[in-house]
């Protein structure tokens, strides 16, 4: 017999002794280390039962007035998970089959009492109950393995439903044992479809970067890998995934490559500034020659001072082109948002009127907010945005420029909305790339400005627009970095 255990316990409730005496003799014929005891009633039964110091029990049906089944019910209804094994006088289909349904292991006759029953019931009680023991114990190391990983873990079914999550995706993304639905944690709901559709198409899936939405509502950049999970006649029985947060990286890469980007049109501008300056020195010079040999009523001296004027155009570009890009260090000082905000729309005040402009302000004017800035460097971004959508409705009729506030705790947040032209998406994508423009006679830095001062300042700027349909910009100023 391949028991596990070397030497093993067995209790026997029955109230004949002979019927003991017949046992003990059968068993101690078997090829394994065993020792038998027993009790003659029911309440003595229960009581070593609940003992929990046996393997095996053995159980008379006909003890005390046919209470057999009875005990093994109580048994395991007090927590007994040893096997109950039930005796009866005759064969009896459903006596034995009530007693499968309490919680028996087995049963045998004891008129067909023959060695061989004996040890073929034991050997299947113990080895169910054995087998069933190491599932468990390996069934807890998968349980504790899959609670106590630092990563957040998630199991779905074949139709991406959750079924269980581990305590780090519970603290990462929801208080709940489990949300009836994946998706929820999604930033879009698209997103968790295409990742869903590939899943069921390639199985696997390594490494996938989505954005979800945390506990908190913010966002976070993950990366996640999928697999399925067969069972043991090789069909899908579901998906087990895991998710590894690589928000701080992916900030830290963008601030990397924004600042690379920064450094690059430092480079280019003083590269324009040399080239360009050397020569056009020499031609404001020669024009200043000229204007000092050329006689005053001389019809020529208007087209050198045209070229004079021109020089010192493209001069003043130049060092607009420098100032822009130039690194400066920003000087922070507390002040009140709001009224940084009410002195841009000052500066545009005259513009706002002539083109008949519709202008609205959602703006808490009362309890202001004081936020680390610099206010003029503040002001340089706000009066870029403004024309910007001042001049995106030039073509259009129905002139709206609103500009709303909202304050939290954690952020303070400006919107700029109009009712322009909007933007396709090749300008939304390049609008914060240097010497990207569309309008004409632009040096495509104002946005560029814009970009690196919001950067410099730890804050975010979203940009939303569809053509025909406008445009608004997001500013998020994060009040523990003010």
């Amino acid at each position: 017999m391949p028991f596990f255990k070397k030497h093993y316990k067995l209790l026997l409730v029955d109230e004949d002794e002979k019927d003991f005496i017949n046992m003990k003799e059968y068993l101690n014929q078997l090829p394994f280390n065993h020792d038998i005891d027993w009790v003659s009633s029911y309440e003595c039964g229960l009581e070593e039962i609940n003992k929990d110091v046996h393997d095996i029990y053995l159980v008379d049906y006909e003890i005390e007035s046919e209470r057999g089944i009875e005990l093994i019910k109580a048994a395991c209804e007090y927590g007994c998970k040893k096997p109950i094994i039930l005796l009866t006088e005759e064969t009896n289909k459903d006596i034995d089959i009530k007693a499968l349904k309490v919680g028996a292991a087995d049963y045998f006759s004891k008129k067909n009492l023959t060695l061989e029953n004996i040890e073929g019931t034991l050997r299947r009680a113990i080895q169910r109950y054995e087998y069933n023991l190491i599932y468990k114990d390996q069934l807890a190391i998968f349980k504790s393995y899959f609670n106590q990983s630092f990563a957040p873990l998630f199991i779905v079914d074949e139709n991406f439903e959750l079924v269980d999550v581990n305590q780090a995706f519970r603290d990462h993304f929801t208080e709940k044992k489990a949300t009836a639905n994946l998706h929820k944690i999604f930033l879009k709901k698209d997103d968790f479809i295409k990742l869903k559709e590939k899943a069921l198409s390639e199985k696997y899936i390594e490494n996938s970067l989505e954005t979800l939405v945390d506990i908190n509502g913010k966002e976070r950049i993950v990366l996640i890998s999928i697999s399925p999970v067969y069972n043991k006649r090789n069909l899908l029985h579901s998906y087990q995934g895991i998710i590894n947060d690589i928000t701080q990286v992916h900030k830290a890469e963008k601030k990397l490559a924004l600042a690379e980007q920064v450094n690059m049109t430092n480079r280019m501008a003083r590269i324009m500034a040399h080239e360009v300056r050397n020569p056009l020195t020499n031609i404001s010079l020669a024009a200043d020659q000229l204007m000092d040999e050329l006689p005053s009523d001389s019809e020529e001296i208007e087209y050198v001072q045209i070229i004079k004027r021109n020089s010192e155009r493209i001069n003043k570009l130049i060092g607009d082109l420098l100032n822009t890009t130039r690194k400066s260090e920003i000087k922070l000082e507390p002040t009140y948002i709001e009224e940084t905000i009410e002195y841009a729309l000052s500066l545009i005040e005259d513009r706002i009127v002539l083109k008949d402009i519709d202008l609205s302000i959602d703006m808490d004017k009362k309890n202001k907010t004081k936020l680390e800035i610099d206010a003029e460097k503040i002001t340089i971004v706000l009066i870029n945005i403004f024309t910007n959508a001042i001049e995106a409705m030039d073509t259009v009729d129905n002139k709206k420029l609103s500009v709303e506030c909202y304050s939290n705790k954690d952020f303070f947040s400006i919107k700029i909305s109009d009712s322009g032209v909007g933007m396709d998406e090749e300008t939304k994508k390049n609008l914060f790339e240097p010497f990207f423009t569309k309008r004409s006679g632009g040096m495509g830095l104002g946005m560029t400005a814009v970009k690196n001062i919001i950067t410099m300042h730890n804050a975010k700027i979203f940009v939303e627009s569809e053509l025909n349909q406008g445009s608004s910009f997001n500013i998020q100023f994060n009040k523990s970095s003010s």
